[in-house]
């Protein structure tokens, strides 16, 4: 491996070209050597159930690279379709697990307002960051443990990174996992069932916190700070501060003090209000619903993990 691998990295060293559309490097003081990439080939999906079949592939390409690895007698059983494949001694498990709902929208509008509406949550245990593309869209929304280090998932606009649709129109819901050494996954563990529920498990948290909130246009959200006002739920002034902080937020104009801003924050969220992305834009979704279909829908499994 120190003759293969002549690229300098910060632990370790990388081949200088790819196996099977694999990043490959390794570890010299822990020995381990790891590929990295997408089993399916770049950009692509690849099915949790077919990953056994991906692993064997990869192995042979990385002999035939002259990497040296998985050699040695047949030892633990790895899944592949229909049948079993030998797993070699010496392999370490799965570090990296990505997993993946794509949910597509009716407009641009729709699905900007459903990033907006995650941008927006408050959830528990979790920190969310927000990124914005040089249209000043939001392109993605990542989730943070609390501290704000380890990344666990992410909302962004499939569209926009991987073309294929237009901004807003294909939203994708990834489930990021690393698996540290003790708790490294097998291939046959990974099977559709597990994978789609760690997803499930992972954006649960969202879907919970995002009960009774509906994004909506500006239009639509000065009807509902009306009927809040008739109910009894919301003062007039809090109605208009609340009104002026989402629209001059929405459009980057916000002069406010950040003590301000997070009051008026807190109370639109009190009453599930949050403005769509672009402010201009009439629309109307209703969160739960939306993140609920990505739990629960049928697709999953085609489009993999």
């Amino acid at each position: 491996m120190s003759e293969l691998a002549t690229v300098k990295m910060a632990r370790g060293s990388m081949l200088p070209t790819s196996v099977l559309g694999h990043r490959v490097g390794w570890y010299p003081s822990s020995g381990l050597i790891f590929a990295e990439g997408h089993p399916a080939g770049a950009g692509e999906l690849c099915p949790p159930d077919a990953l056994g079949g991906a692993l064997l592939a990869l192995d042979a390409a990385l002999h035939e690279a002259g990497v040296p690895v998985m050699t040695g007698s047949p030892t633990r059983s790895v899944w592949r379709g229909d049948q079993t494949a030998d797993r070699l001694p010496g392999f370490a498990g799965v570090r990296r697990l990505d997993a993946t709902v794509d949910r597509s929208h009716g407009s641009a509008a729709e699905g900007l307002a459903v990033m907006a509406g995650i941008a927006a949550l408050d959830l528990p245990r979790m920190k969310s960051n927000s990124w914005r593309g040089a249209s000043g869209s939001l392109e993605t929304v990542e989730l943070r443990g609390y501290s704000g280090v380890k990344m666990l998932a992410r909302v962004y606009d499939s569209g926009v990174k991987h073309g294929g649709a237009l901004r807003g129109e294909l939203l994708r819901f990834e489930d990021q996992r690393r698996y540290v050494k003790d708790s490294r996954r097998g291939v046959e563990e990974l099977t559709s069932t597990y994978v789609r529920g760690q997803l499930r498990r992972r954006f649960t948290p969202l879907w919970r916190a995002s009960k009774g909130v509906v994004v909506t246009g500006p239009a639509r959200l000065a009807e509902r700070l009306g009927e809040l006002q008739d109910e009894g739920l919301m003062t007039p002034s809090e109605a208009k501060r609340v009104a002026g902080t989402l629209l001059l937020e929405a459009a980057g104009a916000h002069r406010q003090k950040v003590r301000q801003r997070q009051r008026d924050r807190r109370t639109a969220r009190a009453h599930g209000l949050v403005l769509a992305d672009g402010a201009l834009e009439e629309v109307e979704v209703d969160l739960h619903e939306a993140i609920e279909e990505c739990l629960e829908t049928d697709a999953w499994v085609p489009l993999g993990a």
